[in-house]
Parts: C-alpha cells; sequence; structure tokens
C-alpha cells in the first residue's frame, strides 16, 4: 500500500497492515503472536466483565 492509499483507509484497515508488515520476518512473526494472545485476553475479560455484570442483575 502506498503512503496516499494508507491515509485514506480507515483505522481498521491501517491496523490490519501494521500488523500484516514484515510477517516473514521473526519479529513480525513474534508482533503478531503477541497481538493475538493480546485480543484473545481482551475477550476473555469482557466476556467475564459482561457475565458478572449480567448475573448481579438478578432475576426479573
Amino acid at each position: 500500500m502506498s503512503t496516499a492509499e494508507t491515509t485514506e483507509a480507515g483505522p481498521v484497515v491501517r491496523l490490519f497492515d501494521a500488523i500484516s508488515e514484515n510477517s516473514d520476518s521473526t519479529v513480525g512473526q513474534m508482533r503478531q503472536v503477541i497481538l493475538i494472545v493480546l485480543g484473545i485476553g481482551f475477550l476473555t475479560t469482557a466476556g467475564f466483565v459482561g457475565a458478572t455484570l449480567l448475573s448481579r442483575r438478578g432475576p426479573r
């Protein structure tokens, strides 16, 4: 992607490009693994927080 295309792209596209660049190098692969692990951790935490909040509301 060129610089002009990157500035016109949305934030999600720019984030994906930043993650996926240099994936053939060891550092790029480690970056991808770390981001995947952080993403899974975030989703797990969000699930537990949501379940806790819903269970505290009690029956309706």
